[in-house]
């Protein structure tokens, strides 16, 4: 029924209705209801967008927090320096140092005062220069040090081993040493890696001995992973390989100068040695037995090293630990024969003898006496 038709029956129910009836209804006195029902009830539905807003803004706080933590938490970059000591820097997006670690020994000590909190990853290598440079790891020309740099844009990748390579010419030059820097780009594998720690190296080293082994057949990573950086150059460079198709570098060509560093006269005090403190014999050994695990059974010391023979449960280790700055000059390790520590059970089987037969003769003395 239309609008109209229920307002005309209505009009017409009125006009026709008695007079009194009329009186009647408008006599009656008019009843507050309590509450309302479903029909007098003024009820305003909220929009659909109100009901949004909270989950909107939650949204919009979410983004915010997950951009910003993509953004200065998120490792973007990794950047890798050896010289002896083994240093790890991670970056975020914003080229800030978020992440510093060492690979061995001698990186912990030497990053032990360094302070990367919201710095560039160009200042905090310009910290680690220096700091190389006072503990005697940069010292003179022809100093080989490896610079690889990971990460999954490539344009990132070269931007930064350009600009390092840049930084760290020109940060040693002024101080008058000139290096030997060998760039690399590194492909993690979980292969690398697993081998980086069995041996207790970096990555980007654990990369440059895995190439080495690519240009030439035969060389063993249980030998290499002994040999320091600027004794693997000098491998390569007497095998005539071709450092070149591994590395990037305008340094490349020093390598043909490169000679083997004589050793100092250990009468002499080592270059830098001079005025500076001497680690103490338990910093030594702690060195010592971080690199190998196992037990110390023989040690020597003279004005410029400590010397440690360390047996583990299946090698012999011999380290020479620079007793100034700590670092680990030479490590010679060789599996340790079955015979070695038999040798040395019988040793104490005969003091054992030995022992039990002068206590024998002291009572028989005394049943004498």
């Amino acid at each position: 029924m239309k609008d109209s038709q229920i307002e005309k029956r209505l009009k017409n129910i009125i006009e026709t209705a008695p007079l009194d009836l009329l009186e009647e209804i408008k006599g009656k006195p008019v009843v507050k209801m309590l509450r309302h029902d479903e029909i007098t009830r003024q009820e305003t539905k909220r929009p659909f967008v109100k009901s949004m807003i909270p989950l909107a803004t939650a949204a919009i706080l979410l983004l915010m927090f997950g951009s910003w933590y993509r953004t200065y938490q998120v490792v973007d970059s990794e950047i890798y320096l050896d010289v002896n000591p083994s240093i790890e820097l991670k970056t975020n997006k914003k080229n800030e140092v978020i992440g510093l670690r060492a690979s061995n020994v001698e990186g912990e000590v030497l990053l032990q005062d360094i302070d990367y909190s919201g710095k560039s990853y160009e200042d905090v290598t310009e910290m680690i220069l220096e700091e190389l440079i006072e503990e005697g790891y940069l010292r003179s020309q022809e100093e080989v040090m490896l610079l690889s740099v990971f990460s999954r844009n490539e344009m990132k990748e070269e931007e930064k081993l350009n600009r390092l390579d840049d930084l760290i010419h020109a940060y040693l030059k002024n101080r008058e040493i000139v290096p030997i820097l060998l760039n690399q780009r590194l492909e993690k594998t979980s292969a690398i890696e697993n081998y980086a720690k069995e041996y207790g190296i970096s990555i980007s080293k654990m990369t440059f001995i895995r190439n080495l082994m690519i240009l030439q057949e035969g060389l063993l990573v249980e030998d290499l992973v002994k040999m320091s950086l600027e004794e693997l150059v000098l491998l390569s460079k007497n095998l005539e390989l071709d450092l070149g198709r591994i590395i990037e570098s305008e340094d490349l060509s020093e390598v043909e100068h490169l000679e083997p560093e004589e050793k100092e006269n250990p009468d002499e005090n080592p270059s830098g040695g001079e005025g500076r403190n001497r680690i103490t014999l338990q910093e030594a050994r702690r060195i010592a037995l971080e690199r190998t695990g196992g037990r110390i059974v023989e040690e020597d010391l003279d004005e410029d090293s400590y010397e440690f023979e360390i047996h583990t449960d299946a090698e012999k280790h011999e380290l020479e630990i620079d007793a100034f700055t700590g670092r680990i000059l030479d490590h010679d390790r060789e599996a340790l024969d079955e015979e070695d520590d038999s040798d040395d059970d019988g040793e104490d089987d005969t003091e054992d003898e030995e022992v039990d037969d002068r206590d024998d003769e002291e009572v028989e003395d005394d049943d004498e006496d």
